[in-house]
């Protein structure tokens, strides 16, 4: 903000003249300071400091004036965009080039590639396990009995097969635990065997009618 600024200086010879000027600080020091600089002045007598009017009013006249033409570029600016927006909604809708499309239809082919090779790995997966399960019947079985004894026995005698194994010079004790463990696990697993291989034959065996012959 400018400020008006009136008073009368002193020069060296001792003659008193008036003087006028405009600051942009109020401050009475700046003020003598600005005088000083502008004119012989031994010292400074300020009469009176004020705002200037007409400086404010064409500072105020000029915020205006951009305030107006910043307000007309952006009325123009949306105006623009709108008529943008509804000539390309005319012309076809998507903005988006049609190679784009291209793009969007091998990103859906690759995830349809994905699943459906997902979805054969996973029945090849179910199949290769029921094969085996039909195919290894009593292994399997005798497999799952012996892991079903051995867990019995190595919490019944709360000692483990593999813990004995490290043991160097083993009690007594330790090797009845040991025994029964291992009892148990070859009376599960062989009872598994068993089952599985009478399981297998059931499915082997064909059904077959018989035939009541009257006489």
């Amino acid at each position: 903000m400018t400020h008006h600024v009136t008073g009368r200086y002193i020069d060296f010879d001792g003659r008193s003249h008036n003087f006028s000027l405009d600051s942009d600080v109020a401050d009475r020091g700046h003020i003598e300071d600005l005088v000083e600089a502008r004119y012989p002045a031994k010292k400074v007598y300020i009469n009176h400091v004020g705002v200037d009017h007409a400086a404010r009013e064409a500072e105020r006249k000029q915020h205006n004036q951009e305030e107006r033409e910043r307000r007309e570029q952006q009325e123009e600016r949306l105006t623009s965009g709108s008529s943008s927006s509804s000539s390309s909604s005319s012309s076809g809708g998507n903005p988006r080039p049609a190679i784009m499309g291209l793009f969007d239809n091998n990103d859906d082919d690759d995830d349809d590639e994905g699943v459906s090779g997902g979805s054969i790995l996973g029945l090849l997966a179910i199949g290769g396990g029921l094969w085996a399960f039909f195919t290894f019947t009593p292994l399997i079985l005798m497999l799952l009995g012996g892991a079903f004894g051995t867990w019995i026995g190595e919490f019944a005698t709360n000692q483990g097969l593999i813990d004995y194994r490290e043991i160097k010079e083993p009690t007594s004790d330790q090797r009845k635990k040991a025994t029964i463990a291992l009892a148990l696990a070859l009376l599960c697993g062989g009872y598994g065997f068993v089952q599985g291989t009478n399981m297998q034959n059931g499915w082997n065996t064909p059904d077959t009618i018989e035939e009541v012959k009257t006489k």
